[in-house]
């Protein structure tokens, strides 16, 4: 798994989930009904990608890896978190934000973000008796978590953070 060029990211379609009368948890992804342990995988890849890519990332969108679904994993409440068909709403006026993206690497740039935001979509979690399974998810988001939230979500309506910011050069000192 490798993060795509900007012009090649597709478009998003929602992940829909379904539980079959004989118990089968499955998501439909890429018009392929799979399990949620292949959207499991999925996560993990991108969320070991964060970590150990060329360059570290505390979010990955489904679409800078290439795959035309509205999913992405964030480091959010401390922890690897595991999101998808994902909203948000303002819940607080806009502040300054200086922000990179692992698809604009190398690139910095200024823009203003919620503070504050409320998310409705849902989570892929791993429940210890029920194993692997979507919550719904409908709870605010503040600070870095709040930002962290905005960036992926927009990856998935095709917003960078290059048409919404102004790019500026970070100084070394």
């Amino acid at each position: 798994m490798e993060i795509v060029p900007v012009d090649q990211m597709p478009s998003k379609e929602l992940i829909l989930p379904v539980e079959t009368n004989q118990g089968d948890k499955l998501v439909l992804m890429e018009e392929n009904w799979v399990p949620y342990t292949a959207l499991y995988k999925e996560f993990t890849d991108m969320e070991h990608l964060c970590k150990h890519g060329d360059l570290p990332g505390i979010g990955l969108s489904a679409a800078q890896v290439g795959k035309p679904t509205q999913c992405f994993v964030a480091f959010i409440d401390g922890e690897w978190r595991h999101f998808l068909n994902c909203k948000y709403k303002g819940m607080s006026t806009k502040k300054n934000s200086m922000e990179g993206c692992l698809s604009l690497p190398g690139r910095h740039f200024r823009l203003e973000r919620y503070s504050k935001i409320k998310v409705w979509g849902n989570e892929l979690v791993i429940d210890m008796e029920e194993g692997l399974k979507i919550i719904e998810v409908s709870r605010t988001f503040s600070g870095l978590d709040a930002v962290i939230m905005q960036h992926e979500i927009d990856h998935h309506y095709g917003i960078l953070i290059s048409d919404i910011g102004k790019e500026f050069e970070m100084r070394r000192r």
